[in-house]
């Protein structure tokens, strides 16, 4: 039987795999072209801003990943529970804080 769920948990999979590998390109190629990340103080609407989130975040983290936890789908949604890692190496700048100006410097730590 063709679970459409099981394609949408791919798919998110895949994501994660991207991220994992630091495939930029790839990362984006997976996000709907309306793809949006809301945070309190943050929020991406796009693939192009997206990119540039993601170039700043990986520059900042170059061994970030995500272990998955938990994926879950139901028609065409898929929700991740996911567990970040990463050794901040890089100058941290986040989209839609003061950090773009005023980077938070390395820490060498996770």
């Amino acid at each position: 039987m063709n679970n459409p769920n099981n394609k949408n948990i791919e798919t998110g999979k895949n994501w994660v795999d991207a991220v994992n590998a630091n495939d930029i390109k790839r990362i984006i190629s997976i996000l709907h072209p309306d793809y949006e990340y809301d945070l309190e103080y943050s929020s991406i609407k796009g693939r192009d801003a997206a990119e540039e989130g993601w170039k700043l975040y990986l520059a900042a983290f170059t061994d970030f990943h995500y272990d998955v936890v938990l994926m879950i789908g139901s028609d065409d949604i898929v929700v991740s529970r996911l567990r970040m890692k990463g050794i901040h190496t890089g100058q941290f700048r986040f989209i839609g804080t003061d950090s773009l100006e005023n980077p938070i410097p390395p820490k060498n730590n996770i």
